[in-house]
């Protein structure tokens, strides 16, 4: 019996959410804050939560500023996780030069 081959840049079959890193918190970790638009179940007015996720960067290829995909996955360490899956759409040079000034 062969065991299935886990493609590391698909999700398997859990739970994605799109965010954006705001915090690289360690040599493999960064922070995702992921936002939803909810409509007030009493005064109909739609909000906007933020929720902040630690997920696991396996190959330190994220920056602030990344627009990435994460899935949920086993827990790596105490608050993470979540794994990275892909990097949507990179932060722009002038954005990270202009953040380290």
């Amino acid at each position: 019996m062969t065991t299935p081959q886990v493609n590391p840049t698909r999700p398997s079959g859990g739970q994605t959410v799109q965010g954006t890193v705001t915090k690289l918190s360690g040599p493999k970790s960064v922070v995702v804050t992921a936002s939803q638009r909810i409509r007030h179940p009493k005064y109909l007015k739609v909000i906007r939560r933020l929720t902040r996720l630690k997920a696991h960067d396996a190959a330190s290829q994220c920056r602030q500023g990344d627009l990435v995909e994460i899935a949920l996955c086993r827990p790596i360490s105490r608050t993470k996780r979540w794994r990275i899956v892909r990097v949507i759409k990179p932060a722009s040079a002038f954005q990270s030069s202009e953040a380290s000034s």
